[in-house]
């Protein structure tokens, strides 16, 4: 479990990322975030991916916000996206939701002329630790699918460092200073205009922070429409 704190102009918010492993071979990857403006809770959202735990591909992904929704379904050619709403408690399964349209889009062909892997966006951020990411200029494209179709990622080491950082152990409730060496990766997507996933909605390119083994997602930073300046979204817990 981590749990995030975001901040940008007069925006504060937090970002909670869960990976649960399920049987038959799927982790259950969770994420909800939250924003208030003023100290006022202005927004919720919640995700949950499921991936073959050991290709790390999505099977399906549902994002919900506020009483809207969208459900992913990957297939072995490509995936589908369907936008819900509902008049009933958002916390209800989305199979009781009203699907009001479907799109279907097939996945993009690799270098080699097979279907290049494709994950959503949080997806993705797991597959980070499966990339050859270890020195600067190091770089990789991701498909990532969008409401849209997939869009190519692009994601580059800008920088190496190592530092501490202190976050809290939820474990023994007591914080604690992590020695790590730190990636800094420029992650573009080929469309800014049809990237309309990922953390609180951020657009053009974002800048994350990665443990560099392991590929723990550390911090970010980015744009969020309609909020002046960028927003930072920090480690401050991990259980």
């Amino acid at each position: 479990m981590l749990r995030f704190r975001a901040r940008a102009t007069l925006l504060s918010g937090s970002v909670e990322m869960r990976a649960v492993p399920e049987s038959a071979g799927t982790i259950r990857l969770e994420t909800t975030a939250t924003a208030s403006f003023l100290g006022a809770r202005i927004a919720q959202s919640h995700t949950t991916t499921w991936l073959d735990e050991r290709t790390g591909l999505p099977r399906r992904h549902e994002s919900v916000s506020d009483k809207r929704a969208r459900r992913y379904l990957f297939g072995p050619a490509g995936y589908s996206v369907e936008r819900l709403v509902t008049k009933g408690p958002a916390n209800q399964p989305l199979d009781r939701w009203e699907v009001t349209s479907r799109a279907e889009y097939t996945y993009a062909a690799g270098d080699d002329g097979t279907v290049a892997p494709t994950f959503d966006y949080y997806g993705m951020l797991l597959h980070l630790a499966r990339l050859d990411l270890v020195k600067v200029g190091d770089e990789s494209v991701v498909p990532v699918a969008t409401s849209r179709g997939p869009v190519p990622y692009r994601i580059r080491v800008a920088e190496v460092v190592d530092t501490e950082t202190t976050v809290l152990d939820r474990r023994t409730g007591a914080k604690r200073e992590i020695a790590v060496r730190q990636l800094r990766l420029r992650i573009n997507p080929a469309d800014p205009t049809m990237a309309d996933e990922g953390f609180l909605r951020m657009e053009g390119e974002t800048e994350m922070w990665v443990e560099a083994r392991t590929k723990t997602l550390l911090r970010v930073s980015g744009k969020i429409p309609k909020v002046p300046g960028r927003a930072k979204v920090v480690l401050a817990e991990i259980g």
